[in-house]
């Protein structure tokens, strides 16, 4: 049987509003789960407004569906807003139904990066994580070199992946299956020299992975990446729109557990070469790790804001910004 939160549309908020006038208007805002809640919150606070709530939770509460797909399914609107991960739908830029959806719709939000995942794994950002997870200020590691150099070498694969992807949402056929298997870096990268080898090894899988897909003639490769750069995609900044989840598991964690493992021992054997007495040592180690296991990494990265000065982060608030503007016409209009 169908239920009436199944199918929920902005007329039947606008009415909802309508009968509790008191307590202002309530904007519902359905997002892909849980854990997207606190960075859809962020953005849409920044442009608060009197007399007016935003209340931002997964698309079904009753079966516990989430997703992309469970968010569209509803009909968006004054009094209901979407918001999604883009993955590539901002890439097609509207040559797929889903990504026109999206883009012409005024009522859904779009993360424009890949996902949410990708803006926690912002290179600028990951030495600020490592200083509050380690209480080292140490800068053992070049993030933001690596990251423009794993994103240059990356950049044609990701391109590969997009091109054949689209192709494939627009003819409705199955896509070529591209797993990206070779975007990984060992579970002991060199930290020393800033995963220069580590580099190295992923630019000989990926040049591999690439001879093993079909060809694509070089007019249109060059016209899809042109495309793709007035988006904002670059050779150097590949790491925003690939897989978020992927970039995540595979590299960025990986870093970081190297690099606050290492500062961490270090400032232990820092602690060990003092002069203090044995018992003095001991406490302060213990200090360190109660200090230190409060904050790991992982925490650090799913609750950080650092992000906001992205370009792309930007751009979803313009949207923000002109959705309000819409809705102050709006109020104006019903005096």
């Amino acid at each position: 049987m169908t239920k009436l939160t199944d199918k929920l549309t902005s007329g039947y908020f606008k009415a909802r509003n309508a009968l509790n006038q008191r307590k202002g208007q309530i904007i519902e805002i359905f997002v892909e789960n849980e854990a997207d809640v606190p960075f859809w919150k962020d953005i849409f606070n920044r442009f608060g407004q009197p007399n007016i709530q935003t209340k931002i939770h997964p698309a079904s509460k009753d079966s516990l569906a989430h997703g992309k797909q469970t968010v569209l399914k509803n009909a968006a609107g004054e009094f209901l807003l979407l918001c999604v991960d883009s993955d590539c739908d901002y890439l097609f830029d509207g040559a797929t139904e889903q990504s026109k959806q999206i883009k012409q719709n005024p009522f859904i939000f779009q993360t424009y990066a890949y996902a949410i995942e990708n803006y926690q794994c912002i290179a600028e950002n990951l030495q600020q994580v490592v200083l509050e997870a380690t209480l080292s200020d140490e800068e053992l590691f070049d993030f933001v070199g690596f990251m423009e150099r794993f994103s240059e070498i990356v950049y044609e694969l990701w391109i590969y992946t997009c091109y054949y992807e689209r192709q494939a949402r627009q003819s409705g056929s199955n896509s070529l299956e591209i797993t990206l298997d070779a975007i990984n870096l060992s579970n002991q990268i060199d930290i020393v020299n800033s995963g220069e080898n580590e580099l190295l090894n992923l630019e000989k899988r990926v040049a591999e992975q690439l001879k093993s897909l079909p060809e694509i003639d070089s007019v249109t490769l060059n016209n899809f990446k042109q495309q793709l750069e007035q988006l904002g995609l670059k050779p150097n900044n590949t790491y925003l729109f690939i897989q978020g989840h992927l970039l995540y598991n595979r590299i960025v964690k990986k870093l970081l557990e190297r690099v606050c493992h290492f500062l961490k021992s270090e400032k232990r054997q820092e602690y060990q070469a003092s002069v203090a007495s044995d018992s003095q040592k001991k406490q302060k180690c213990n200090e360190y790790h109660n200090h230190t296991s409060l904050r790991n990494f992982e925490t650090i990265l799913l609750t950080h804001k650092n992000y906001i000065s992205c370009f792309l982060i930007q751009k979803i608030q313009a949207d923000v910004h002109k959705y309000f503007q819409r809705v102050k016409t709006w109020r104006e209009s019903d005096r």
